[in-house]
C-alpha cells in the first residue's frame, strides 16, 4: 500500500467534508431565509417566543458608539487587529523557505442598544451573537522597523507589520434582520442555538444571491475533492510503497 496517497486522500476527504458541512449550513440558512415571511414589528408582540423572523426596517439607537479606528459613529463595530508573520523553516536537504501569513493580534466587537424601526412602530434589537454583514471602513498596514524585521527573520519566525481592519453598522440605516422573538418580544439570538440569527446592510434579494452562489462554490468544491481523495485512494491501494534509494 501506498501511505503517502492514503494521507493525502484522507487530507482531501477531510476537506470535502467540511465543504459539504459548510453548504449544509449556507443551504439551510437560505431556506429558512425564502421560507420566513417578512413580518411588521407591530406583529412581532402577538408571536409566540422562539420564533424565527424576519423583519426590515431602520436601525436606532440613543448610545451610538465610536468606532475604534476610524472614529466613525455607530451602533456596531468589529476592529480586529492582525501581525503579518514571515516564518523561515529548513527542510531536511538544507533548504531555507521563507512564508508569510496574518495571525490574530485582537479582534474586539462592541455593540449599543438598538431598535429596529418600521411603519408600524419600533422593536429592542440585541446584536449579542449575531452574525453581522456591517460595511468595511478601514483598513491600513503598519510595516514594522527594518532592525526588528531582521533580527526576527533571523530568528526563524518574527512579526513583519500589522494591517488594522473594521467593519460598522451605523445608525439611521436599512437593515435586514432574521432573528428570534424572545420571552420579553424582543428580538435576537435563538435561545436554544438552532435558528440562525442575521443582522445585515444587505438587502433580502443581496443576501439570497451571495447564499446562492456561496453554496454552488461549495458544492463545486465538495465534488472536487472527493473526487481527488476517491482517485489518490485508488492509487494508495493499487500501487506500493513509495521506494527511497540508498546510497
Amino acid at each position: 500500500m501506498n501511505w503517502v496517497a492514503l494521507i493525502f486522500a484522507a487530507a482531501a476527504a477531510i476537506a470535502a467534508a467540511l465543504f459539504w458541512w459548510g453548504r449544509s449550513r449556507t443551504g439551510r440558512e437560505l431556506a429558512l431565509m425564502m421560507a420566513t415571511p417578512t413580518s411588521s414589528v407591530r406583529d412581532i408582540a402577538r408571536l409566540v417566543p422562539g420564533t424565527l423572523v424576519e423583519v426590515k426596517g431602520q436601525l436606532k439607537t440613543a448610545a451610538p458608539l465610536t468606532a475604534e479606528f476610524s472614529g466613525r459613529a455607530c451602533v456596531y463595530y468589529r476592529a480586529l487587529t492582525e501581525r503579518e508573520v514571515e516564518k523561515t523553516t529548513t527542510d531536511s536537504d538544507g533548504k531555507r523557505e521563507t512564508s508569510r501569513e496574518f495571525e490574530t493580534e485582537s479582534d474586539v466587537v462592541r455593540f449599543a442598544p438598538a431598535m429596529i424601526e418600521d411603519a408600524t412602530g419600533e422593536v429592542a434589537l440585541d446584536f449579542k451573537d449575531a452574525k453581522v454583514e456591517g460595511e468595511q471602513v478601514h483598513q491600513r498596514r503598519e510595516d514594522v522597523g527594518l532592525g526588528t524585521s531582521l533580527l526576527a527573520s533571523l530568528a526563524g519566525a518574527g512579526t513583519t507589520a500589522h494591517r488594522f481592519t473594521e467593519w460598522i453598522v451605523a445608525g439611521g440605516i436599512p437593515v435586514y434582520v432574521l432573528a428570534t422573538v424572545s420571552a420579553s418580544h424582543t428580538i435576537g439570538a435563538d435561545a436554544a442555538g438552532k435558528n440562525p440569527f442575521v443582522i445585515s446592510i444587505k438587502s433580502e434579494e443581496e443576501r439570497e444571491r451571495t447564499l446562492g452562489r456561496t453554496k454552488m462554490w461549495q458544492s463545486i468544491a465538495t465534488v472536487i475533492l472527493g473526487l481527488i481523495a476517491l482517485a489518490l485512494l485508488y492509487v494508495a491501494l493499487t500501487s506500493g510503497p513509495v521506494q527511497t534509494s540508498t546510497p
